[in-house]
């Protein structure tokens, strides 16, 4: 998608990630300053544009302590990109309590603290994209997972909801300011991992309208387009771009 975002200075958590990997290289190609925030000690990402701060999102003082420097540098970022997220697979019956803290402190918890810092050093007219799923919308379906027995998460999908929820309340509640906040919903995307999975792939596509899988670019593209200019009267939505699953 050919949008500049040259001068724009963008947080995105979440940056180690398959789908964080892409949304860097589109923004670095088109001349986006990034801050990408991820928990491991070092990022493989290489790109003239990009620079990678450790961060852990369940932790609120390395967030704030992210903040504190980019004040001290008088650096005002624009854009927030939520990307971040945890899940943990297996059966909701040996669900354990630490896997349900952890998904909570990092989907909800997290991504809360990281819009209340943003909002206090961010330009006016800048805006936050918080990125969802469609099993915040819908439930997966349990013979999805059944081969592998890696059922996806029910705290997982219960976040994701939350996300979309809180995506609409900051939409209302930040308005004075000039800040708009939206949400993307992702369906399924094709990856290195999940491609050799033909039994996945071919269940899950028979809910899907257009049979097939999502590809990174066709996500990030609309993550673009949600953070540019050309959205400018998109305030508390959420697109689902799911190849029609969720209809």
């Amino acid at each position: 998608m050919n949008i500049s975002f040259k001068n724009k200075v963008i947080i995105l958590t979440g940056c180690n990630g398959f789908l964080g990997k892409s949304i860097c290289e589109s923004l670095n190609n088109s001349g986006a300053e990034i801050l990408g925030l991820d928990i491991n000690k070092n990022s493989n990402i290489k790109l003239n544009n990009f620079k990678y701060f450790k961060v852990d999102l369940s932790k609120n003082n390395e967030i704030n302590r992210f903040f504190s420097l980019l004040k001290k540098k008088k650096i005002s970022p624009t854009i927030l990109i939520n990307n971040a997220a945890l899940s943990f697979k297996g059966s909701y019956q040996k669900r354990k309590q630490d896997e349900i803290n952890s998904m909570i402190n990092v989907n909800i918890t997290g991504l809360f603290n990281m819009i209340k810092n943003f909002v206090e050093i961010s330009n006016k007219k800048s805006n936050i994209l918080n990125v969802a799923s469609i099993y915040g919308l819908i439930s997966p379906k349990p013979d999805l997972y059944k081969k592998n027995k890696l059922d996806n998460s029910e705290i997982y999908g219960a976040t994701k909801a939350g996300v979309i929820q809180i995506t609409k309340y900051f939409a209302r509640y930040l308005s004075d300011k000039e800040i708009r906040v939206n949400c993307i919903s992702p369906g399924g995307i094709l990856t290195a991992e999940n491609k050799k999975d033909n039994f996945f792939i071919s269940k899950y596509i028979q809910d899907v309208p257009l049979k097939r899988l999502a590809n990174s670019e066709e996500i990030v593209n609309a993550i673009l387009f949600l953070i540019s200019e050309q959205a400018s009267y998109i305030n508390g939505q959420n697109l689902i771009v799911d190849g029609g699953k969720s209809c």
